[in-house]
């Protein structure tokens, strides 16, 4: 129980770390673009990133549309949604939020898959 409670104080330290961090760098007038470049040449992963996202409090959809700006491609998306164990029916609405369709979505899906 010990444990749990020193990982939860320290994920709030971490999150209000990443907070004050972005804020400095929101004030410096960079992008939610620049700032997603700069994680990934930090040696970041998509997944990382997306993640960072919703710890700043930006939904999935936000998150996902700051990925596909950056570049990254369907099947990579699709991948960092998966990894959050998202079935199709909670992919779609992302997905179609960063104007893809549901053909790519399901082409993808039995690309992976199959």
């Amino acid at each position: 129980m010990v444990k749990k409670g020193k990982a939860t104080v320290s994920t709030k330290v971490r999150d209000m770390v990443l907070w004050k961090e972005y804020q400095k760098t929101i004030g410096k007038k960079f992008t939610d673009l620049q700032i997603t470049e700069a994680w990934l040449r930090d040696g970041r992963t998509l997944d990382d990133v997306f993640d960072r996202w919703i710890r700043l409090d930006k939904s999935p959809k936000q998150a996902a549309k700051n990925l596909v700006a950056y570049g990254t491609t369907p099947g990579q998306l699709y991948n960092v949604l998966r990894n959050r164990n998202m079935n199709l029916r909670e992919m779609r609405p992302i997905w179609q939020s960063v104007g893809m369709s549901d053909s790519q979505l399901r082409t993808i899906r039995l690309k992976l898959q199959g």
